[in-house]
């Protein structure tokens, strides 16, 4: 198991990577598709989850000893909440404070990511307690 260093770099790093995958997708659906915000939003954070899934399995806490459908379970959970709140804080900052959209996603993946999403993937979904 990492230290929790290690697991909290590498698994921003995976984050960094997930994210960039997740803006991609949301910019091309725009942009290119012409969805509206909302919906891309959604879309490019399905992305990003199963990719910051999988690195974060095998590398950043190197749980994949532990049973993979479980994990995937608590993994689901907190992707789902993780996806409320970076979609409700995407659209209250860009309807209500007038943020740009992309703007906006960068604030709220900043604010879930570092406030949520680092303490329930290291504690609970991959279960390193130490």
């Amino acid at each position: 198991m990492r230290s929790l260093r290690q697991s909290f770099w590498r698994t921003h790093l995976a984050s960094l990577i997930a994210t960039g995958a997740d803006y991609t997708v949301t910019i091309i659906f725009v942009e290119i598709f012409h969805l509206w915000y909302v919906i891309a939003t959604a879309m490019g954070s399905l992305i990003g989850a199963l990719l910051h899934f999988l690195a974060g399995r095998y590398w950043a806490f190197e749980a994949k000893h532990k049973k993979l459908f479980a994990q995937s379970l608590r993994y689901g959970f907190t992707a789902i909440c993780s996806f409320l709140l970076n979609t409700g804080l995407v659209f209250l900052l860009a309807e209500y404070l007038f943020f740009q959209y992309i703007m906006a996603k960068i604030v709220a993946s900043v604010l879930v990511g570092v406030g949520f999403n680092f303490t329930m993937h290291r504690y609970f979904v991959f279960g390193v307690h130490r």
